[in-house]
């Protein structure tokens, strides 16, 4: 099987990749292009990980979908996992911080986020300023992490 796209060696160390781009500007549907192409599994975060801590107390609920999560990028095959729909991960009731989560997460393998935000002026930002799921990350924050926007990543 290929390897993909952006497994060349310009790649920077973190196992990280974030696709960024819109809502409705194509990370979806080239993430599922990817897993059919090149045969990675592809996760729906958001319901994967809901569904499994549905019964968790509020209190655990933060614990149970950061264990949730790990679990499934662990047990998924091969060294690339394609991760969609993150939203949860950026849940203000959790008050969970998801650039560590999924750092943590692409230590082991290969992670691939779509991240509905953008990248400008050095800053990555998800959602947009005054949504309960705003968050803005500066260059210091995502220096080893692989970004390309979503229109990079569909010519590679």
């Amino acid at each position: 099987m290929p390897s993909v796209p952006f497994s060349s060696s310009n790649q920077k160390n973190s196992g990280l990749i974030i696709i960024f781009g819109q809502s409705g500007s194509g990370k979806t549907a080239l993430l599922h292009k990817w897993a059919e192409q090149y045969g990675y599994p592809y996760l729906t975060i958001g319901s994967l990980v809901s569904r499994k801590t549905m019964g968790s107390s509020p209190a655990e609920r933060p614990h149970a979908v950061q264990r949730e999560f790990q679990q499934a990028i662990e047990e998924a095959e091969g060294d690339v996992v394609l991760c969609d729909n993150p939203e949860l991960l950026f849940a203000s009731e959790l008050a969970l911080d998801p650039l560590p989560l999924l750092r943590q997460a692409a230590r082991r393998k290969k992670v691939v986020v779509a991240w509905s935000g953008s990248y400008e002026s050095s800053s990555l930002t998800y959602a947009e300023p005054g949504h309960d799921e705003y968050r803005s990350y500066s260059h210091t924050d995502i220096r080893d992490i692989n970004l390309y926007s979503v229109h990079e990543a569909k010519a590679l």
